[in-house]
């Protein structure tokens, strides 16, 4: 395709709004999501979107060096709230890091129903938006991974797939649909569906 691609840090602490992040948004429209620990056994998510703009998402919170690597393979410019101290120096000397940082931007909003700092959010249309005004339009220079359709396996060799990131609150589970040849997604044993 021959749209940009943009991506956001989204937060993942297991407490219910309005304390924490879950449900999030934006994540079920993203095409590719990287799941990865930030501190004390709480994992954060790096959404990537070409094709299908959410509408919403969110809660955005702070970069992390491993979504800075990930962001800087794609070039893809990177919404968050800040970072860590190790994350913010990879943005100063990288001088290539497309940045859209909060703290730089009106883009973002505070939304009423959640409570701080759970509460940061970005429309899909607005990071857009943003992505164009800062010249950052084009379409990848990457070479895309390569896909095809596939067809349903006969015999399914993982019908289940388990990620357990620090405990009970970040286990990731796929779970295999022959219907559909894709995996459902469940964390903490509850289906892991968007807010919106």
């Amino acid at each position: 395709t021959d749209q940009p691609i943009m991506s956001s840090v989204i937060e993942n602490l297991a407490d219910p709004a309005p304390n924490g992040a879950r449900p999030q948004s934006g994540l079920s429209s993203a095409g590719v999501v990287y799941e990865a620990l930030a501190e004390g056994g709480i994992t954060r998510y790096l959404a990537l979107w070409q094709a299908d703009v959410p509408l919403d998402i969110g809660p955005v919170r702070s970069l992390r060096p491993v979504f800075f690597d990930i962001a800087m393979e794609y070039g893809a410019p990177v919404g968050h709230a800040g970072g860590s101290t190790d994350a913010l120096n990879a943005i100063r000397n990288s001088g290539t890091f497309k940045d859209l940082d909060y703290n730089v931007s009106n883009s973002f909003r505070r939304v009423s129903s959640r409570y701080g700092p759970h509460n940061l959010y970005i429309y899909g249309k607005a990071l857009s938006e943003l992505v164009t005004a800062k010249g950052w339009g084009d379409p990848p220079t990457f070479s895309p991974w390569p896909r095809k359709d596939d067809t349903p396996a006969e015999t399914v060799t993982a019908s289940v797939i388990t990620a357990n990131f620090s405990g009970p609150l970040y286990k990731a589970t796929f779970n295999y649909d022959k219907a559909s040849n894709s995996y459902s997604r469940e964390i903490a044993g509850k289906a892991d569906i968007d807010a919106n």
